[in-house]
This record gives C-alpha cells, structure tokens and sequence, in this order.
C-alpha cells in the first residue's frame, strides 16, 4: 500500500481515534508513549509536506507509520464489550519505546496484531477469560472443534525453541490442532526490513529470500522431509505462518513510502489431504491472509515454501 506525506494526518487522527478506544477499556496510554510520539512524527510530516532525507529520521518515521498502522487495526477489531485479558494485552502493547522491536511491548501489539486479523478474517476468533495452565492467545472454532492460535515474536531464531514452547500451547485436548504465527520482524536485519530505491518489488527481494530461510529452519522443527511426514511430537500443528514488516522508500520522490508484509504459510496436510484434518489445515493456515487482505492497510507479498 502507498503513502503519501498527505496522508500522514489522517493516520495519525484514526491513531488518536483508537487510542481513545483503548482509554474506555483502561488502557493508559501516557504522552511520552511510543503512540503518542507516533502521533506527533506523523503530524509534523505532514506539516512539512514531505519524508524526511535523513536516514535516522526516515527510520523513526518508519516506526511510526508501521505502529500507527497495525494499532489502528487493532483498535477497530476490539469487540464492543471489554474483555479483560484483552485490556491486560493492550496495556502492555502500548509500553515500550518507539523504534525498539524486541520489547514485551512488541511482542503483545504482534499478538494482538494477529487477533486483529483473524477477527477481519470472519473467522470465529475468542480468547480464554480463564485460562488454566498451558494455553494459546487466540482460539477459533469451526463447527464442533475448536482450533488453537499461538503468536510468537523472537527477536532471534532460536527454532526449536520456539517451536517447542508454542507446542505446548496448542497441544491439549481442547483443541484438534493449531497453527503456528512467527512474526519474524525483528530477526530480519533492519536494513532489509526498511529499504531505499527505485524499486519496491526488487528490493523487497532479498527480504523474503531471508525470511524464506528462516522459515525453512522453523519448519524443520516440525516436519521430516525424510519421510514426508510431521514429528511424532508435532502431530496437532496443522500449520505455520512466518510473517513480518517492510517499509520502502522511494529514493527519488520522499513524498512517498510503501507499506508491505510478507506472508508464508506452511500447510501441514501431507497424508491428510482428503481428510477432515487436512481441509481444516489448509483453512487454518489461510485465516492470517485473508484477515490482511480484508484489512486492506498493507501491501502483502506471498511466498510459499514446499515440503
């Protein structure tokens, strides 16, 4: 999706809109947060009628617009009644300083984030009010089963680990399976995940070849290309999603900036194919895309990596 400077004070104001949502729900969001600063980069853009040319300060910008951007879709999926573990997850969304991608801040507005999208998805999406032990963030239901939901946001791949620790979130006897979403922002090398050029589509490039390997190492916790089949101790992950942020700037024209995010969907499905099981994986993996597309803020680049 583009932007212009133009439109920086209409982002900022549906900022201020949500921000106001989240005071009805108990959510402080002081002046010095990074929502508020957000706010303010946005405004003086648009005062200026331009992007900044100094790269420290297109970064900042870059931040803001990215924040702005997915707290705004967060704010219009809140339901209309508060539910508190969601406020509890927004207050700790909202903290954190701009431009710092590896806080707990981070990591819950990404939770939050993905909650968003399955909700524009149309899917059937919940929270626990009480959860008991192990649990996922988000669960969806279809028909008579219930599906798991966990996000996490690393800030270095540590696979198995990863794998593992959202493993034990979905595996229960509540749900049949679960997905896995990896935000993999903040693994990605910053001068990859913001680029300068002519070019969207080609410099975008080596980002997705990035995250394509990265993705390739999470799937290996779960799948045996070997023998064609999942782990034994993986059976309920029906699926993984890597997604993460890019901002391009047009190095020609800074009235510009290109807000994209690319999308991999691994479907778990290999022997399930014309199973009950295996329309449900391909359904389950799908939900993440089709809530962005529904969103419509941001340009999405698909990649799909083959078992």
């Amino acid at each position: 999706m583009e932007l212009s400077a133009a439109n920086m004070e209409w982002l900022a104001q549906r900022l201020d809109d949500v921000v106001s949502i989240f005071d009805e729900w108990g959510v402080s969001v002081v002046d010095s947060s990074r929502l508020r600063e957000s706010s303010r980069l946005l405004r003086s853009v648009y005062s200026v009628g331009a992007f900044p040319t100094n790269r420290n300060e297109l970064l900042r910008v870059s931040h803001a617009v990215r924040d702005a951007t997915e707290f705004v879709e967060i704010g219009d999926s809140l339901p209309t009644e508060r539910l508190r573990p969601l406020a509890v997850d927004l207050q700790r969304a909202v903290d954190g300083e701009l431009g710092r991608g590896a806080t707990q801040g981070a990591q819950y507005q990404t939770q939050l984030w993905v909650g968003a999208m399955l909700a524009y998805s149309g899917a059937n999406v919940g929270v626990l009010l009480n959860p008991k032990g192990k649990s996922p963030d988000f669960e969806v239901a279809n028909g008579t089963m219930n599906y798991a939901v966990e996000v996490k946001r690393p800030s270095t791949l540590r696979a198995k680990r990863i794998i593992s620790d959202a493993y034990k979130q979905i595996s229960t006897s509540r749900y049949h399976g679960g997905v896995i979403i990896v935000d993999l922002t903040d693994c990605i090398d910053q001068k990859l995940a913001i680029t300068l050029g002519p070019d969207p589509q080609q410099e975008d490039a080596e980002a997705k070849r990035e995250a394509t390997r990265l993705t390739t190492l999470l799937s290996e916790e779960i799948y045996d290309n070997g023998s064609r089949r999942l782990y034994p101790t993986r059976a309920k992950i029906f699926g993984l999603v890597t997604t993460g942020r890019i901002i391009h700037w047009n190095e020609d024209d800074n009235s510009r900036i290109y807000l994209l995010r690319f999308l991999i969907p691994v479907v778990y499905w290999r022997g399930y194919r014309n199973t009950l099981r295996g329309r449900r994986a391909q359904w389950l993996t799908k939900l993440i895309q089709h809530g962005v597309t529904s969103a419509g803020s941001v340009e999405i680049r698909t990649t799909k990596l083959d078992l």
